[in-house]
């Protein structure tokens, strides 16, 4: 009886290890080979999130070809629309920054008058002997922008490559079915559409409903800087609405933009607190108000998970990582819930 309770206890100590090891290994795995799972990752989202349309146009009695062509179509525009844009305000910003460069000078030269510093040689020597240009142009923020342009091919490779996954994601999914009701009984294909249908449902719950928060705070945003005549109007709008996608971190990123601009812009004015005032409202409107209100218990996952899952996404995918956190958790908890045997993993991500 002994020898048995002891052969069970390293059986399970055997499975621990073996577990941790392969967890390790696929961590490995994701983080080495990003530039192949990213696409590929954000190719599955698509094809859930557009398999509607395709059973518009099967509705319609159109081919599927077809809406997979528009499908293509739809998404290569609005993600080439949104990099152009994104690229085109950070050349812009570039151009500009020899006025920014002279404009923090001065600010610093007049606060070290408002503010008397107690070595009176400090003071002077920052005032007349540091190039404060020189320091600017030293910080890597140049380096950074210049950096970020020379990588618009890339982008554009990957999208390519990411169209290209969808359209056999997309394509395969018609055959799925058929190939289901082959390999499985009626009852396990049932569980099995209800899996997709779950997933799907959620996908397309939370990119709509996260569209439409973040486009509300980006015109609200945008609504406000135009009236107090901040620089990159456009540019912030488009922070503001790309980094809400960021759960907790995204939307405090996409507001320190327009702050740090007015700052170079007018010094500690009026309207640095009153762009800043505004920036705080907004995001405690919509992010903080109505966000929970819309999704509720939609998403019935935990604000810890979801930080961890930010966190956990970032160390392996980088930015990308966090965007791709909440839909991946999401749809990584319905699975699970499917599966009684998994129900303690299922009650630590839920928020009931």
């Amino acid at each position: 009886m002994k020898e048995s309770n002891g052969t069970e206890t390293n059986l399970r100590w055997i499975k621990v290890s073996v577990s941790i090891i392969a967890l390790a290994i696929i961590i490995t795995v994701l983080k080495e080979l990003k530039s192949i799972f990213i696409p590929l990752t954000i190719a599955i989202l698509l094809a859930f999130a557009f398999a509607p349309l395709l059973r518009f146009f099967r509705r319609k009695r159109a081919t599927a070809s077809v809406g997979i062509g528009i499908t293509v179509i739809i998404v290569f525009f609005t993600f080439t629309l949104g990099g152009i844009l994104v690229y085109t305000g950070l050349a812009s910003f570039a151009s500009q920054a020899d006025k920014y460069e002279r404009q923090l000078g001065a600010t610093i030269n007049e606060l070290s008058d408002k503010f008397e510093m107690p070595i009176s040689s400090v003071k002077t020597y920052l005032k007349n002997n540091v190039n404060w240009m020189d320091v600017f142009n030293k910080v890597p923020i140049t380096r950074f922008i210049s950096g970020t342009m020379g990588t618009f091919l890339n982008f554009l490779f990957k999208l390519l490559l990411t169209i290209v996954l969808m359209v056999f994601f997309m394509a395969g999914r018609e055959r799925l079915g058929v190939r289901l009701v082959k390999v499985m009984t009626k009852e396990e294909t049932v569980h099995s559409k209800n899996i997709f249908k779950n997933v799907e449902e959620q996908l397309i719950s939370y990119l709509f409903g996260k569209s439409l928060i973040s486009l509300g705070t980006a015109l609200s945003g945008m609504f406000y800087l135009a009236i107090l005549r901040i620089d990159f109007v456009i540019m912030s709008g488009l922070l503001l609405f790309i980094l809400n996608f960021i759960p907790n971190f995204g939307s405090i990123i996409a507001s320190a933009f327009p702050i740090i601009i007015c700052f170079l812009q007018y010094g500690f004015g009026w309207q640095l607190f009153a762009v800043a005032g505004s920036m705080i409202f907004i995001q405690i409107l919509w992010g903080t108000i109505i966000e929970p209100r819309y999704f509720g218990k939609t998403m019935n996952l935990s604000p810890v998970v979801i930080l961890s899952a930010l966190i956990f996404w970032a160390y392996i995918w980088g930015v990308v990582g966090m965007f791709l956190a909440v839909p991946l958790i999401s749809s990584i908890s319905i699975i699970i819930r499917e599966f009684p045997s998994m129900r303690f993993i299922t009650a630590l991500l839920s928020d009931d």
